[in-house]
Formats: structure tokens, sequence, C-alpha cells
């Protein structure tokens, strides 16, 4: 390449204690570490959700200023409720601020994204030159070798700027817990997936000829069932009462909109 290209690689869920704890088990990802550029952890923005961080990666704004604020929300302005399984989702309107494939269509150059939230919609009436719509029941292996044969593409048609996501260890941290057995093998999993993607690059001969970015959204951590608040006790009736989970936990009527917001 007479330019090298640029690959961001997300591993969602993957907590950097991970790096540290089971190093032994991740050897692709443990020697791309050490053979190159890395810091010990990263700070991810509040909620620590998958959209609301993702976004903030590729556009560098905090989700106060891109609009994402959680993976699932309520706009009153809007009357509109966004969801990762709505319509909404594809609704640009609550996309702000400019992700980083826009920036590389403004300056004549190419992206190419196998999923990335926000990158299957037309923010400000633009998509990515090759894009996925969301489906995570297509393969991971399926995911890297698209990716390898973009990269392969005639000049005029390949792209300068990748994404690729995997939904692993996050999916199994949420059904099974951060430090579980499941999520073991999910972190040896992806990790295997890199050493795919390392493979590819080796066989083409570009593993060093691409800039790979590895990176993650967010951690987690393990819930308690010592630490417990009986609402009732506070509150009384809570059966009109909606429990929202996670970091950005909170109360909420039942049935919002109607009841409780006015435009």
């Amino acid at each position: 390449f007479e330019t090298p290209p640029t690959l961001l690689f997300s591993l969602d869920g993957f907590r950097a204690e991970y790096l540290h704890t089971w190093s032994g088990l991740l050897p692709v990802i443990s020697k791309l570490k050490n053979c190159g550029t890395h810091t010990k952890n990263m700070r991810p923005v509040y909620p620590t959700k998958t959209f609301p961080n993702h976004y903030s990666i590729v556009t560098g704004l905090y989700p106060e200023s891109h609009g994402i604020i959680d993976n699932k929300m309520y706009d009153p302005k809007m009357n509109a409720f966004f969801a990762l399984k709505s319509k909404e989702k594809f609704n640009p309107e609550w996309y702000r601020g400019e992700p980083i494939w826009l920036t590389a269509k403004h300056q004549g150059l190419k992206s190419g994204t196998f999923f990335w939230p926000g990158s299957d919609v037309a923010i400000n009436g633009i998509l990515p030159d090759i894009y996925k719509m969301y489906n995570s029941s297509i393969p991971f292996e399926e995911r890297i070798l698209a990716v390898l044969k973009w990269l392969q593409l005639p000049k005029d048609e390949r792209p300068h700027f990748y994404t690729l996501y995997l939904e692993e260890p996050d999916s199994s941290g949420h059904l099974y817990g951060p430090v579980s057995s499941e999520v073991i093998r999910a972190l040896q999993r992806v990790d295997n997936m890199v050493g795919m993607l390392m493979d590819g690059l080796k066989e083409l001969n570009l593993h060093r000829c691409l800039n790979l970015i590895l990176i993650s959204d967010h951690g987690m951590e393990q819930g308690s069932c010592k630490k417990y608040v009986y609402l009732n006790k506070y509150l009384g009736d809570v059966k009109d009462i909606k429990i929202i989970y996670g970091p950005a936990a909170r109360l909420r009527p039942s049935d919002v909109p109607d009841k409780y917001f006015s435009c």
C-alpha cells in the first residue's frame, strides 16, 4: 500500500484486567500487546454501555454531545424511543457529531465497516463506502474473512479505513458473569479470531502494512446478591415502577411517555 490502511477492531466488554489475569490464555493478543504499543487500561465514557462508548470512540465526543446516551432511550421532543432492535436505531436524528468514516469521506478516503454502532445509519446523509447491516448471527470467521477480502480490492475500490466488531466477551459476561468459565472460553475464542486475522494478513504479506488498533468499549463488574434494597420499603406499591438495570441503573414509571411527558 502507498498509504497503510487502518483497522479499528473492537472486542466488546473486554475489561483491562483480563489481559493481566488471563494473559497466558490469550497468546495472540498478548503478543500484539508486547510487540506493539499499548496502554494499561482505558477510561470509558458514562454510561458504560456499548453504543455510547463505541460512538464516542469514532466521534471523539462525550455522549452528552454526540446524542447516543444509552442503548435504550426516550426523547420527549422527538416523542420516540431508541432501542437496538427498533427502527429508531436507523434514524440519523439521534446521531450527532461526525464519525470517522464521514471524516474520511470528506478527505477523499474510503471506509469499510463490518459492524460498528452507527455505521449502518445514514448520518448526515452519508454511509461508509462499504458497510454491513448489523446481524449478530454472522459468524466471527465470516467477518474476519470479509475484511481480508476488502483489503485485496482494486486500489480504486479499496477502503483506507476499516472497522470490525465482535460481541464477545460482552455477551458471555452478561449471561454468566465477568469472571466465569464461559467468559474464559469467550476470551480464548476472540483471541483465536485475532489470530485468524493476523494469519490472513501474513498470508497476504500485509501484516507490516496495516495499522491495527485493538480496542474495547467498556469493562464489566460482578454484581452481588448481598447488596440489595427492597423498593417497597421506600416507595410502597411498586407495581407501576420499572427498574432499568446496568451502570445507569434507575427507576422509571412503567407508563412512559404518555402519562409523564408532554412536549
